[in-house]
């Protein structure tokens, strides 16, 4: 990365806006800025996993990039222009940042979610143009190890629907992007079973996440199909 990235002497900043907090869609994240968004992201695989680069934008302002090595490290934010918003920005607007309530534990939870949010988006809107609906597995960690698409007229009955659920319940006990991602954790056996048992899918209905089995009207999809 080029200069840009290094830290020149800290400014006051702009102020956030005031208290109101907007709940994002994807992640349940209260942010106090909702126009702060990830607009793009690059990858590259190396022999030691991913490294990954995205690009943050406030409002129409390219503000900087978030950014991991895909060594173990901590995810970054690296500012663009430090009088637009510098480093102390991101992390006055990370602090005001919430989930169910409660303040993160720490500022790059805010970089996963704002990622998060973007990377979700993009599979939504890849499913749709297909006429398909999307389902994601919601783990009693507030995390998604897995995503996957359905045709709506499989969400369109109460019987289509268990056989579905069924079978992404198969799906999840034995792919191994789940298994590997639990084996990495430092979770107990038990809760890791309590995982694979108790995690909800759920399925984006054009304004929210709504869990499987409380599916009584197709996703929204269908309607375009």
């Amino acid at each position: 990365m080029d200069d840009a990235h290094h830290a020149p002497p800290e400014h006051a900043g702009p102020d956030l806006p005031d208290t109101t907090l907007t709940v994002l869609p994807h992640t349940g994240l209260a942010v106090p800025d909702a126009t702060l968004r990830v607009t793009a992201i690059k990858q590259m695989r190396h022999s030691h996993g991913v490294a990954w680069e995205a690009t943050l934008h406030r409002a129409a302002d390219h503000v900087g990039w978030f950014a991991n090595t895909g060594h173990g490290e901590e995810s970054t934010f690296n500012p663009s222009n430090w009088d637009t918003f510098s480093l102390r920005d991101f992390e006055r607007f990370a602090r005001a940042c919430t989930r169910d309530g409660e303040p993160l534990a720490y500022d790059e939870l805010a970089i996963d979610a704002l990622v998060t949010e973007y990377d979700m988006q993009v599979d939504i809107d890849a499913a749709r143009a297909k006429g398909r609906a999307v389902l994601r597995l919601a783990d009693p960690a507030g995390t998604y190890p897995d995503l996957t698409v359905a045709h709506p007229f499989r969400l369109r009955d109460l019987p289509a629907q268990q056989r579905l659920l069924n079978e992404l319940r198969m799906r999840q006990a034995r792919r191994n992007g789940v298994l590997d991602w639990l084996d990495q954790t430092s979770w107990t056996p038990q809760q890791r079973q309590a995982v694979l048992r108790e995690g909800v899918w759920e399925w984006w209905d054009g304004t929210a996440w709504t869990p499987l089995a409380g599916l009584t009207s197709p996703p929204e999809a269908a309607e375009q199909t």
